[in-house]
């Protein structure tokens, strides 16, 4: 997956910036704001700004994150898993089975993209 502003990373990685951040462990998901010449400028999901090299970072695929924030609404999910059962997440050509879910999952990237 080709890394650009918006993507949901992963990042594992020891700061040797010599700043104040020099030996800090910059670990969790997060945001990329922009990659250049090689580097990755973005923050954490705290809100930590980060900037290290490409192969630090670790693209989280979208439908994880898709999955993960559906879980997190819990009423609704509740709802979806009784009806659908472990057949929710089921995908046919690339696409959610599930008419519910693959509206939502619709809605959720268009989101990402500030349409």
């Amino acid at each position: 997956m080709m890394l650009k502003s918006g993507t949901r990373i992963h990042v594992d990685y020891i700061s040797e910036s010599r700043t104040e951040f020099s030996g800090k462990r910059f670990f969790g998901d997060g945001t990329i704001d922009l990659v250049e010449d090689g580097y990755v400028y973005g923050r954490l999901d705290n809100g930590l700004p980060f900037l290290c090299m490409e192969n630090d970072v670790r693209a989280i695929p979208l439908a994880s994150c898709f999955e993960t924030w559906l879980k997190a609404q819990e009423s609704d999910y509740k709802v979806l898993i009784f009806r659908h059962g472990d057949q929710l997440f089921i995908q046919r050509d690339g696409e959610y089975e599930i008419l519910s879910v693959r509206l939502a999952h619709k809605a959720f990237v268009r989101g990402l993209n500030g349409i």
